[in-house]
């Protein structure tokens, strides 16, 4: 559907006219996620678990992480980064996202046991998209519910282990998400399902860390092809670190605001380049929008990338201009969506703002990087789009200005 006419009907008539949901989705999507997660649920079901999750995703519930999600950036580069010489960025990006995920959903430091999650997620990534569904050995969608399986098992002892926890104990400080789904009931009293807290964390665990993950990627290769807004983010960055009375401090919540510079460039690398190049919603009655008549039951998409594209809202549109998104003025409602929007809008917003920040921080502070293939291909899946060869970079350490 056109931006942004097409974008305002569709977001704000969920519910009304047209649903997401598992019913706009492939079965595949269903069956690997799980019925009862949040990208699945429907109507009331989903304003529930939106209300249920939504204060642990508010500004002020995610900064409390703040310092564990930098000592998480500074662990990744000393132990990823130091002493190579080059390095396959998508591995990295993916690899610190899924462990800034894991601590603060379900408290799950680096280790085997996260690695063995990431590779499972990785699994279920592959077969997220699968035309046809079917548990066949050496399919993809067979390695994907193997892999969904293996996910469930490391949860069902999360879950246990965290139960005997909170039994006659004072409520932890920094509660994470699976505290808020074990110990919150809903408005009649009901407490959520073993099996339902494993689809919304399956579900949360994957949207928070792939999508951040991809375009913390492609960013690096925006940086590349325009040096100048690297050395932007630099100045900006070694600004905050000079104002720094210890290093070894993590950053606050005042510095990370005052990224105004960084955050634009994030902006701009999702205008161009958005993980999420649109979404589906189903009619549910027959629907009226720009003289036609469209019958219940079909599917309408909007496209993120079209939105972002447009020359009327974005003049010169192929041209990388994180100046776009400075300032005061902000893009006309409805053509800039990356995180979707109405009752559908990424609760996750601010927690990926906060580790894509935190995450540049400490890379452009500390080291300079450049594409091994600077034209190297990107291959744009049904799902996320990702590098051909994983975005082999050189990377050395920035000498002190």
């Amino acid at each position: 559907m056109p931006a942004p006419e097409g974008n305002k009907f569709l977001f704000q008539n969920e519910n009304k006219a047209v649903v997401a949901g598992a019913e706009s989705f492939p079965p595949s999507i269903k069956m690997l996620l799980g019925p009862d997660c949040m990208s699945n649920v429907v109507g009331e079901e989903h304003k529930r678990l939106r209300r249920l999750c939504g204060n642990f995703f508010t500004p002020e519930g995610i900064r409390r992480f703040v310092p564990q999600m930098c000592k998480i950036a500074k662990d990744h580069f000393m132990q990823h980064w130091e002493g190579r010489d080059e390095i396959f960025l998508g591995e990295m990006t993916k690899q610190f996202a899924f462990e800034v995920a894991c601590f603060l959903f379900i408290s799950m430091e680096a280790g085997p046991t996260l690695d063995g999650m990431n590779t499972a997620f990785t699994q279920v990534h592959g077969g997220l998209f699968s035309i046809l569904p079917y548990q066949i050995p050496g399919t993809s969608f067979y390695k994907a519910m193997k892999g969904r399986k293996h996910i469930d098992q490391v949860s069902d002892a999360v879950i246990a282990r965290r139960r005997q926890e909170i039994q006659g104990a004072e409520p932890r400080a920094n509660q994470d998400l699976l505290d808020v789904l074990l110990t919150t009931p809903d408005e009649e009293g009901n407490y959520m399902s073993d099996d339902a807290i494993k689809d919304n964390l399956v579900n949360f665990l994957f949207a928070g860390h792939d999508t951040s993950a991809h375009t913390l990627a492609m960013i690096a290769r925006m940086l590349h092809h325009n040096p100048y807004c690297l050395e932007g983010i630099v100045k900006e960055q070694r600004e905050i670190g000079k104002a720094r009375l210890d290093d070894d401090e993590p950053l606050t919540w005042e510095e990370i605001r005052s990224m105004k510079y960084t955050w634009a460039v994030i902006q701009e690398t999702m205008r161009i380049e958005p993980v999420v190049l649109g979404g589906f919603r189903t009619a549910i009655q027959d629907v009226e929008f720009g003289g036609y008549t469209i019958p219940k039951g079909w599917k309408f998409l909007f496209s993120t990338a079209a939105s972002h594209r447009s020359e009327k809202f974005f003049p010169n549109p192929d041209k990388f201009d994180p100046s776009r998104f400075e300032g005061q003025s902000a893009p006309p409602p409805y053509t800039y969506v990356p995180f979707g929007g109405g009752p559908r809008l990424c609760l996750g917003y601010e927690f990926a703002r906060l580790e894509m920040l935190i995450f540049l921080h400490y890379v452009t502070l500390n080291y300079e990087f450049e594409m091994v293939e600077p034209d190297e291909k990107i291959i744009r899946a049904p799902s996320f789009p990702k590098f051909e060869k994983g975005m082999h970079l050189g990377i050395r350490r920035r000498q002190v200005a």
